[in-house]
């Protein structure tokens, strides 16, 4: 129960620490940005608007929190969300927390502007993807624009190592405000 309690206190922090926009974490990664933030052209606003999702779901061997996730869909220039956290200890698969809302699509836009940037459309699996640290989560990312899908997985593990990855789940979770969630979680919980 303690070593629940302080992970859960290091993931908090963690992400109460974020910054508002990742971006790139090298001068490589820099040098590859095909185009700067905002500048989507007009074709792909337009997609994007009408008919896209991007969603990610963690997932952890651990006791305590088993699962978090996002999902963002926009059609037709409304953009939903949802935010889920399960803790099979509080929580049931069929009644997880969660918080439901909607997204401006400035903001929208301006998610996908940045996730482009990360080349989200073209990733592919993390190499080494094995779960070895019983601690980490194995993140399985879902993306549509259109037609165009990609999905991938990665691993983060509990030293929150920076990652193209973790960049992609960053800014989804700075965009859709992630951290209140974990808040409400924390505040409900008592240990």
């Amino acid at each position: 129960m303690k070593f629940k309690l302080i992970f859960q206190s290091v993931l908090l922090t963690f992400l109460l620490t974020l910054p508002k926009w990742g971006g790139a974490t090298t001068e490589e990664e820099k040098s590859e940005i095909p185009f700067s933030i905002g500048k989507l052209d007009s074709r792909i606003k337009k997609e994007l608007l009408k008919k896209s999702h991007i969603s990610y779901k963690a997932e952890s061997q651990t006791t305590g929190v088993k699962s978090f996730s996002v999902i963002l869909s926009c059609v037709n220039g409304r953009v939903s969300l949802m935010k889920t956290l399960l803790d099979p200890d509080f929580h049931t698969e069929e009644t997880p927390l969660r918080q439901i809302g909607h997204l401006d699509q400035a903001a929208y836009l301006q998610l996908w502007s940045s996730l482009l940037e990360q080349h989200l459309m073209e990733k592919e699996n993390q190499i080494g993807n094995a779960f070895t640290d019983p601690d980490g989560f194995r993140i399985h990312f879902y993306a549509t624009i259109g037609e165009k899908r990609n999905q991938f997985q990665a691993h983060l593990n509990k030293g929150f190592e920076v990652t193209t990855y973790s960049s992609i789940q960053r800014l989804i979770d700075n965009t859709v405000d992630m951290a209140s969630l974990w808040q409400t979680y924390f505040t409900s919980v008592r240990y």
